[in-house]
This record gives C-alpha cells, sequence and structure tokens, in this order.
C-alpha cells in the first residue's frame, strides 16, 4: 500500500506544531535555498513569509552575510551528500535587522533512493550570541582593570627591587635570547664591579662577549646550549680597567605563555677573593702532598741506602777479615786452609762484584742504556745448567723440569733472571721450603717459572716488589730491592714480562714470559761509559754468584 501524502497546508501546521517562537523547521531539496515547506515561525522571526523562501531560493542564500555565504552553501552541499547540517551564520531579515541563525538539518528517510530531501531546524541565536558578547566584553573590562592593577603592583614592585639592587654588591641582568638586543635590563653595579656602565650594555649587543676571559667561553657556550645556568657557573672577565675578575653567574629561563624561552634573568656575583682563597689553598694542599711525596722518596732512598750498605759491607767484611788472616798468618796455615781463605775471598767478591753490577744495570736500563745481546739459546738447557752449578740452592730441596724450548735471547740476561729469581725464593722462605724450576712452551712465548711452598706474596704487595728499591716480607736480613726489578727490565728487553701470582697449594709462583723472537732494540750509551762504570775484566771467569748472606766461615776471622 503507497504511502499517502500530506497537503502543503497539513505538512505546514505539522512543521508549526513541532517548532516554538525562536525555531524554524523546515524541509528542502539538495540545492541551497531549495525550500519545500516551511514553518510560519520564519514570519515572526524574520518577517518573511513562507511563501517567500519557497518560491524565490535564491533571495534567501542572497539575505545570509557575504562573509558566511559561501560557508553556509559549502555545508549544504556536504548535508545534500550524506554530511550533518550544522552551520551558524548571520542573515538580514526584512526589517533590516541581523539576525543570528544556527541552521541544523540532514537529509530524509525515503522508502526509494536517492535521498533528494533534506530536513532540519533554524534556531534565532541572536540573543544568545548577544548575552555572550557582553560576558566576553565584562571579562575582557575586568581582565584590564587586573592587568592596570598588576602593573601598577608590578611598577612599585621595581622601584622597590632597584632601590634594593642597589645596595647589594652584585649586578642583576636581563637578556633576551633572541633579537638585536641583548641586554634588555642591568643593574648599576656594574659600574662599580665591571668598570662599565649600563649604556656600555644597551649601546654593545656583543660586549659580554668581548669581556669574557677567552680560556672560559666555550665552556660558557656549551653550558649555554645544554639548559642553561639553574645551577650557577664561575668563569673569568676582563674588566674596563683590566683587571681580571672571577663572576659566579646564576640564572633562569624566563618562557612565554606558551612555553617558549624568551629572556635570561640573573645574578652576577664577584667572587674573585673566594677563588684566591681557593687557589691558595690548593697551592698549599698541592705543596704539602709534594713534600709528603719527596719525604717519601726520601725515606726510600735513605732504607736502599741502608740496604745497599748492608749488601756490601758484608762481603766486604768477610774479604777484609780473610785477607787480613792470610796477610799476620799465612806462614802458619796449611795449603789447604790457604785455598780454603782465597776461596772464600774470591767468592766474597764476586758477590761484591755482583752486586755493583746488579745497581749499575739497573741505572742503565732505567735510562735505556742497555740492550740484549741476542742469540739462538735453548732455554731450558740453559736453566738447567744454571741451576745445576749455582750455590744458591744447594741447601735447599729443588725440582727441575726444563724440556727443549728454543729462543732468540740474550744468555747472560736469562741467567740473571733466574738467579734473582732463586735468590729472592732462598731469602724470603724458611729452610725447609721447596723450590720448583721449569721451562715450558706457551703459546705466547717462553715461560720461566720458580715456584716456592713458603708464605706467599700478599695481593697488595703483588706488583709493588717489582719496583726498584722495594722489599717483601722477609724470613732473613733484607737486601737492596734490585733483583726483581732487574728481572722486569731483563724481561722488557725480551719483549717480555714479568709477574708473581699465587702458587696452586701455596706459595709463590714467579713467572717470566719471553718472546721466541724478540725484536732488536738499539744500544744506547752514555757518551763515556768508561768514566761512568769501571770495565770488567774480560777474564773474570764467573759473574752469576747469587748468595748475599755471609756464612760464618767467612766470618770467623
Amino acid at each position: 500500500m503507497a504511502p499517502r501524502l500530506l497537503p502543503a497546508g497539513g505538512l505546514r501546521r505539522v512543521l508549526d506544531v513541532l517548532g516554538d517562537g525562536h525555531t524554524i523547521v523546515w524541509e528542502a531539496g539538495t540545492e541551497p535555498g531549495q525550500f519545500t515547506s516551511v514553518s510560519n515561525a520564519v514570519a515572526d522571526l524574520l518577517g518573511y513569509t513562507p511563501r517567500e523562501w519557497i518560491e524565490d531560493p535564491g533571495s534567501w542564500i542572497e539575505r545570509v552575510h557575504q562573509d558566511d555565504r559561501d560557508r553556509v552553501v559549502d555545508a549544504w552541499t556536504e548535508a545534500a551528500e550524506g554530511e550533518r547540517l550544522d552551520v551558524e551564520y548571520r542573515f538580514a531579515t526584512k526589517d533590516g535587522r541581523e539576525s543570528r541563525l544556527w541552521h541544523v538539518g540532514q537529509l530524509a528517510p525515503a522508502t526509494v533512493r536517492p535521498k533528494t530531501r533534506l530536513r532540519g531546524l533554524i534556531v534565532d541565536v541572536t540573543e544568545r550570541r548577544r548575552i555572550e558578547l557582553e560576558q566576553v566584553e565584562a571579562m575582557r573590562d575586568a581582565s584590564e582593570g587586573r592587568t592596570r592593577q598588576a602593573a601598577s603592583r608590578w611598577v612599585e614592585a621595581e622601584e622597590r627591587f632597584r632601590a634594593l639592587e642597589e645596595q647589594v654588591p652584585a649586578i642583576t641582568y636581563l637578556d633576551a635570547i633572541d633579537g638585536p638586543q641583548k641586554t634588555l635590563a642591568i643593574s648599576e653595579q656594574t659600574s662599580t664591579i665591571l668598570g662599565y656602565a649600563p649604556e656600555d650594555w644597551y649601546a654593545d649587543p656583543e660586549l659580554w662577549n668581548k669581556i669574557v676571559h677567552p680560556d672560559d667561553k666555550n665552556r660558557l657556550d656549551a653550558t649555554e646550549r645544554s639548559g642553561g645556568l639553574a645551577g650557577g657557573i664561575e668563569y673569568r672577565v676582563i674588566t674596563k680597567d683590566g683587571r681580571t675578575v672571577w663572576l659566579h653567574d646564576r640564572s633562569r629561563l624566563i618562557t612565554d605563555g606558551e612555553g617558549v624561552p624568551r629572556y635570561w634573568l640573573g645574578v652576577l656575583v664577584d667572587v674573585t677573593d673566594r677563588r684566591r682563597v681557593h687557589e691558595l689553598r690548593h697551592e698549599l694542599a698541592s705543596e704539602r702532598a709534594q713534600n709528603l711525596r719527596l719525604s717519601a722518596t726520601d725515606e726510600a732512598k735513605s732504607l736502599a741506602i741502608q740496604a745497599v750498605s748492608h749488601d756490601i759491607r758484608t762481603p766486604l767484611a768477610a774479604i777484609l777479615g780473610l785477607a787480613a788472616t792470610l796477610e799476620h798468618r799465612a806462614d802458619e796455615m796449611s795449603p789447604e786452609d790457604v785455598r780454603d781463605l782465597s776461596s772464600r775471598i774470591v767468592h766474597n767478591s764476586r758477590r761484591l762484584d755482583r752486586i755493583v753490577t746488579d745497581l749499575l744495570d739497573l741505572d742503565r736500563l732505567q735510562r735505556n742504556g742497555f740492550a740484549a745481546l741476542l742469540r739462538p739459546v735453548d732455554l731450558g738447557s740453559l736453566v738447567r745448567q744454571l741451576v745445576t752449578r749455582t750455590d744458591a740452592v744447594t741447601e735447599r730441596r729443588l725440582q727441575l723440569d726444563t724440556g727443549p724450548v728454543h729462543v732468540e735471547a740474550d744468555p747472560t740476561m736469562v741467567e740473571r733472571i733466574v738467579e734473582n729469581l732463586l735468590a729472592n725464593a732462598v731469602k724470603h722462605t724458611p729452610g725447609d721450603s721447596r723450590i720448583w724450576v721449569r721451562v715450558e712452551r706457551t703459546d705466547e712465548g717462553a715461560l720461566i717459572a720458580v715456584e716456592d711452598d713458603g708464605p706467599g706474596i700478599a695481593s697488595a704487595d703483588r706488583e709493588r716488589i717489582f719496583e726498584p728499591f722495594v722489599q717483601g716480607a722477609s724470613t732473613g736480613p733484607g737486601g737492596a730491592g734490585v733483583g726483581l726489578a732487574l728481572v722486569v727490565k731483563f724481561a722488557e728487553l725480551h719483549d717480555g714480562r714479568a709477574w708473581v701470582q699465587e702458587r696452586a697449594g701455596g706459595g709463590s709462583s714467579f713467572r717470566v714470559l719471553l718472546a721466541f723472537e724478540p725484536e732488536e732494540r738499539v744500544l744506547v750509551l752514555p757518551e763515556d761509559p768508561q768514566d761512568e762504570y769501571p770495565e770488567e775484566d774480560p777474564q773474570e771467569e764467573d759473574h752469576h754468584g747469587t748468595d748475599t748472606d755471609s756464612s760464618p766461615e767467612d766470618n770467623q776471622a
């Protein structure tokens, strides 16, 4: 059954019932202004009859304010395509007034497509807009009043601030972040502290860059880029009369209502006197630390001299005693006793020569005046021969493990390394301790290890004992502290290193690593080595004695 359509008069009566005195109910086509039905409220609100709107669509468009016309047409067109019509515009009434209308609507439901009808409401919001404008004006007036009051308070506060800053020994400033004028305000104290009047700052936007000390300029630029000086920073500036002044600059960033940085507000305090006191304290502290270092050095030298004197005096006293015995009683002694005393004199002379040689070698090594004379060596065989003929470990239980390991090395230096390590093991372990000596091949080079089951080395001393004239704990008389320092230097001349670690099972494990093919080193000697070091006797058959303590037989004379 087809739907029944209401006649035009019947539809208008329905629209009048739906509308009220301030609302126009309408129905229109998809073209802007093509009204087909309008409620009678249009006459009360705008002065036009419904017929005038329906019969002359163009007149409706013309009465829309020209500034709103395009917007209204666009909204109507979009509504014809299915969007919601929602637009507010100004409209000329028949008696010449200007009303503000709120126009809403949408496509009407239809049983057939396409939908060709728009329906909606037109509400007169003129009075509402008037009230809103009055409220805005009232708020503006109130805001202006508050602004005037705030400005008055600001002027009063600024006057108080100016009076205060004239009494404070500091410079207050306000700098712009952008713009040609850098300094916007600066206090009169700048004349007293820096010699530049406020007018100098206003006249020269680059004055700050000119007076900052060159050594502090980059640091200040980096600080400003990283977020400012809220925590404060100290730097130097050059005053107008050429003095250098330290300033403590503390500032904060001022932003506008949108959070955009605009200004730097800060204070500059002259801290020159405080900095001078700080620098004086630092100099005194440095001088005190230097004095302590010198005192420690002097103490170490005194201990070293005492140790060296002991090491030299012991064999020297034995030599003098034995020589005196031969001088006064040789005729009364048998040939065997004479040979025994002579042998002891030779033995102690070699010990004395070794001490002097160690000291001279250490000095030359520290001044890069020594070099390794490299040649092919079977390291295992060399170490085995040395250990079997040395008398340093004759009364100790010793175990050898020296397989063949071929390297490029200086045999004399290798012997000195092993001798010093054995002497160190004997000196710093009890008499019943065992000693192990082994030579083995590793991926890094040839390894010489001298181990013992003695008390071991404290972890805090494992690096320190390789320094010259430094000694660890000893079970017997201390030495000069030179042997391990030479071990390190000789190892370095073979592109190697020396260290000590804890032995598995207790005790110490001294290790020396030598490169298989060390790099050749250039020998650098003093200009006249004969004057500084006595020339060694080429006929001397042995310089490898390691015993550093005299025996009772040596002292019996």
